[in-house]
């Protein structure tokens, strides 16, 4: 079934601007941020494309996120 979800959120990412949230105030700490995006990244979306919302409000790429 997680396997199923990936692919909806593959499949409707490419029509729909899409959030998933969650409470954590860091993307290091969110299980979203955690699973869900390394397996979009090992399936081939760009970093660039998975952003993350800070807890100061600011944006920031997985391709970024990654850097720090």
């Amino acid at each position: 079934s997680f396997l199923a979800a990936v692919e909806a959120v593959e499949r409707n990412a490419q029509r729909y601007r899409m959030a998933l949230m969650c409470a954590e105030a860091e993307p290091n700490s969110c299980h979203r941020a955690i699973l869900i995006t390394r397996v979009l990244r090992e399936r081939g979306m760009r970093g660039d494309a998975i952003r993350h919302i800070l807890v100061d409000g600011s944006v920031c790429t997985e391709s970024e996120l990654a850097v720090q």
